[in-house]
């Protein structure tokens, strides 16, 4: 395998959301940007990329946004399982993060924007926000494991500003 170590976020590397959150939330999702499947942004250890690469550019996104530490990176098994992602002794292995840690970010991995149906409102969800871009239909931008099988992935992260 050819060494690919990331030197920087690349430009346009994040999509902010539009959402009347309080200035105190921070939430980005990153794009791919980049060719090959790993493309320049890969941030999953699990994908077959060069864990080097993936770590620099783990690295290169804590800075570039600031964070104190890395965010809680999951060991997605798509289960229902959700951690607390300033417990450093959890086990990983969960699906969704949460924290009431200021400086500490939750952090998802994903190749595919696929819409799931929920009825939110019976959990007192009034509004979900985001989806305008479809991951498959725009390959220089978005992973999809779908479109292309061996890819990397791309992460959406939410935290308490300090």
């Amino acid at each position: 395998m050819k060494k690919r170590v990331a030197a920087a976020v690349p430009s346009g590397a994040f999509v902010l959301p539009e959402w009347p959150a309080r200035e105190t939330i921070g939430a980005l999702t990153t794009t791919r940007r980049g060719p090959g499947p790993y493309g320049g942004f890969n941030l999953a250890l699990h994908v077959g990329d060069d864990p080097e690469a993936v770590l620099a550019n783990r690295g290169a996104l804590v800075s570039r946004l600031g964070l104190p530490r890395s965010p809680r990176w999951l060991d997605q098994v798509h289960g229902a399982r959700v951690i607390d992602a300033a417990d450093a002794d959890a086990d990983p292995e969960a699906d969704g993060a949460w924290t009431s840690v200021p400086g500490v970010a939750c952090a998802v991995l994903s190749a595919d924007d696929r819409a799931a149906r929920l009825n939110l409102g019976t959990l007192g969800v009034r509004a979900v926000y985001g989806g305008g871009s479809c991951t498959h239909a725009e390959p220089d931008r978005f992973y999809s494991h779908r479109r292309d099988g061996t890819t990397g992935r791309m992460a959406s992260l939410i935290w308490v500003r300090r």
